[in-house]
């Protein structure tokens, strides 16, 4: 009877609950946790993209690598020499202050023509620490934004970067929600002074009436076509002098260039001066004659030829 008790109050206890493991840095009672910063290999997968650009390539692709603004720092000097047309930065733990070294990148590489910063945190602030590098840039034509916390104060500071900046031809936003009405209206305004037509994507920013603005901001703005008449006179050691006058006669701008340089070169360089769409100038000759771009870059060379 005894031994038949005890098992039966054996049954009626609750059974033991399974044994947890212990807490780690990589999880927490067995639910996913952000993966950890390990400074080495951080280092390290940088410095195998570094070693590709080193090899031969023009991008360094240094997206998703958990970087954080002091792998990014000395980068400018790490690379001087090298010839590099694209940065991606994306989806690291970049703040502000990566912002300001990814700029000072941009400084020391003149032909780099594109900057991925999507998915980091470079906030209001790191949209005016851009905005305040790229106002005298002429090369950097696309600029991705997305994920990083901007609010209307860094659209504002952006807006006065297409104020002054032409060049710039993509500009995407989206998923800063935080950029509301506001700061979507401060960019259009912008865009209207400066004639500018960049494709400017602002998907969930702002409100309907908002985007539709800048949307019918830059659809004015290409529908402008300013008609340039090209007057070149040589100068010593083959280089020329090259007026540009608009259709009243009036002239408006004066280049020095060489015979080998592009018309495309002189066409950004015009725009720039005059802060207006490099797309939307249209070149002609005195004699009439429309300067289309072939399929080979026309050099000045060519055109005296004409």
């Amino acid at each position: 009877m005894e031994t038949w008790l005890a098992q039966f109050e054996a049954l009626r206890q609750p059974a033991p609950a399974p044994r947890q493991p212990a807490p780690t840095p990589w999880s927490f009672r067995g639910h996913w946790a952000p993966e950890m910063p390990d400074p080495a290999r951080q280092q390290q997968a940088l410095q195998e993209s570094v070693d590709v650009v080193r090899a031969g390539s023009c991008n360094l692709s240094a997206g998703s690598k958990l970087l954080q603004d002091s792998h990014i720092e000395g980068l400018a000097n790490t690379l001087a020499g090298i010839a590099l047309t694209s940065l991606d930065f994306s989806n690291n733990r970049l703040s502000a202050v990566g912002a300001r070294h990814a700029a000072a990148l941009l400084d020391s590489h003149p032909d780099i023509t594109s900057l991925d910063l999507r998915g980091n945190h470079i906030g209001d602030e790191g949209a005016r620490n851009l905005a305040e590098s790229l106002k005298g840039n002429s090369t950097l034509t696309s600029l991705d934004l997305r994920r990083n916390g901007i609010t209307d104060e860094g659209a504002l500071h952006l807006a006065g970067l297409l104020q002054e900046n032409t060049t710039l031809t993509s500009l995407d936003l989206r998923h800063n929600r935080d950029i509301r009405g506001r700061g979507v209206m401060c960019v259009e305004k912008a865009l209207r002074h400066s004639g500018g037509t960049p494709d400017i994507n602002v998907l969930d920013c702002g409100d309907v009436h908002s985007r539709q603005r800048l949307a019918d901001a830059i659809e004015t703005n290409r529908n402008k076509v300013m008609v340039l008449t090209l007057h070149c006179s040589q100068v010593e050691a083959g280089g020329l002098n090259v007026a540009f006058t608009n259709l009243a006669g009036t002239e408006v701008a004066t280049l020095r260039a060489m015979l080998g340089d592009t018309v495309s070169s002189l066409t950004a360089q015009v725009a720039k001066e005059l802060s207006f769409p490099a797309r939307c100038l249209r070149m002609v000759l005195p004699n009439g004659t429309l300067l289309e771009e072939p399929t080979h870059a026309l050099t000045l060379r060519e055109v005296i030829a004409k």
